[in-house]
């Protein structure tokens, strides 16, 4: 089960919602189901593990009479995801940058050395 301390901390850095268990959350909305929060927390990591949050998320907004802030809180969590999946993405594209570059260094060198051949045999 979860403790208090660490679903404060999770509700102040959104981006631990990756390191927490789908268990814990779901063990909590089990124990305390009229918890909205708890359970726009656990649609957010539905979320992310890639899970259909959808019907998690249309029960979490039950619970909030105020659904403007449940479809509010929901997009930060799904922000968090999103800006998370945006770095790994960043990350990709500079690898492939990386070796494009080792790649376009090795033809040059490639050229360079048949130049060099080609002087040496006409020499």
């Amino acid at each position: 089960m979860m403790n208090a301390d660490v679903f404060h901390r999770l509700l102040q850095q959104p981006s631990l919602l990756k390191e927490t268990d789908h268990a814990e959350l779901e063990t909590m909305v089990y124990q305390y189901p009229w918890f909205g929060v708890a359970q726009l927390l656990l649609a957010a990591k539905k979320k992310q593990d890639g899970v259909a949050f959808e019907k998690q998320a249309e029960k979490a907004m039950m619970y909030f009479n105020r659904p403007l802030l449940g479809n509010s809180l929901l997009k930060q969590f799904s922000a968090v995801t999103t800006q998370q999946e945006q770095d790994v993405v960043e990350a990709e594209l500079q690898k492939i940058e990386i070796n494009e570059e080792s790649d376009e260094l090795e033809a040059s060198l490639d050229a360079e050395a048949v130049i060099e051949a080609e002087d040496k045999r006409d020499e």
